[in-house]
């Protein structure tokens, strides 16, 4: 039973502490916000008191990503200012069906785009 309780409070985020999973999920913004032309909008979720991301739909569709907290305010909002590039580039099969060009948004970076279109036709991986 102790393990339990250890798990149980393994990580709480300070800006829910003491408030109610309806209350948590009432504060969060469910509005379309942009980044770089890329449509998001949080899903609202009663576990966020617990978790270090939220989870955000992309353009319209069901493809979804986590954006963690440190990019987000309390409301889930993007903080002015903040490169999340990267958490596209890491779900970069989730942007591809969302109809996101990469390349556009995120400039190369590196990546080889071309590569992973590849892998995808068929190639031997």
């Amino acid at each position: 039973m102790a393990s339990c309780k250890v798990l149980e409070h393994w990580y709480t985020n300070p800006d829910y502490e003491g408030m109610k999973d309806k209350e948590i999920r009432a504060c969060i913004n469910q509005k379309e916000q942009f980044y770089k032309g890329i449509k998001l909008n949080c899903i609202p979720r009663r576990d966020y008191a617990v978790m270090k991301a939220k989870r955000f739909t992309l353009n319209g569709t069901n493809q979804n990503v986590w954006i963690p907290n440190k990019h987000l305010d309390k409301h889930g909002n993007i903080k002015p200012g903040e490169d999340i590039d990267y958490v596209f580039r890491k779900s970069w099969r989730q942007c591809t069906k969302a109809g996101i060009d990469l390349g556009c948004v995120c400039g190369s970076h590196g990546w080889n785009f071309r590569k992973f279109e590849q892998a995808e036709g068929g190639r031997e991986r």
